[in-house]
């Protein structure tokens, strides 16, 4: 199995791996110990070390990790194994001895850089996501091509005391510009008062819109039994 886990080689592909605690509940604990502990025993005779650890011991520590850490991937102890090999920044050397305390030093740096993989991801996950949202309510408006900028201006001035009056106007001016719009527009006017919405400020006007979409549907079912 080790073997195929060598095609894993950064903190990115070892998260989407498979836990070790669902790893234990497939295989077993005496299975999981003895992957990990196969993998302390690989990492202890690569660096030819004068006092190292014997297969006792590294049963020990496997059992711990595997108690300590169920929510690490059997991936996640590859790639740090692979990173302390590697000497990356962070991973202490072993001079003379490899033990519990060097291993456990390890997997500390190994979370905290993996910590942070997470945290970047999550943070992409929420931009992308963003960005769709933001470009699902586009603005491409036939006939109101300058819509976007207006509500833009909208949004900037619901912080400002005296900016009130001036966007209650701007939003009767979408109100009238909306009266040409197809549904499809409609419908994308609506999302993006719904993405700048976080407040409630522009429940009233997302209610408008919802009522002219309705009001489209009606004429479309009228003159469906009409024709």
């Amino acid at each position: 199995m080790l073997n195929n886990l060598k095609k894993v080689t950064t903190i990115s592909q070892a998260i989407e791996g498979t836990q070790l605690r669902k790893f234990e509940k497939a295989f077993g604990s005496k299975e999981a110990t003895q992957l990990i502990c196969q993998m302390i025993m690989t990492q202890a005779q690569y660096f030819n070390l004068v006092s190292t650890i014997n297969i006792p011991q590294a049963f020990d520590l496997a059992e711990m990790i595997l108690q300590e850490h169920p929510m690490l991937t059997v991936e996640d102890l590859v790639v740090m194994f692979r990173e302390a090999k590697m000497m990356k920044d962070g991973y202490e050397k072993p001079y003379s001895r490899m033990d519990g305390r060097l291993i456990f030093s390890w997997l500390n740096t190994y979370i905290a850089a993996r910590n942070e993989e997470i945290d970047r991801q999550y943070e992409k996950q929420k931009k992308d996501l963003h960005n769709q949202a933001y470009e699902a309510a586009g603005v491409l408006f036939t006939q109101a091509p300058a819509l976007q900028a207006l509500i833009d201006k909208q949004h900037a001035k619901q912080g400002e005391s005296n900016g009130r009056r001036t966007m209650e106007s701007d939003l009767q001016k979408v109100r009238i510009a909306m009266l040409s719009f197809s549904e499809d527009e409609l419908k994308k006017l609506r999302k993006r008062y719904e993405l700048y919405n976080l407040r409630g400020q522009y429940d009233q006007m997302i209610k408008d819109i919802e009522a002219e979409i309705l009001n489209r549907v009606s004429k479309k079912i009228k003159k469906s039994v009409n024709s």
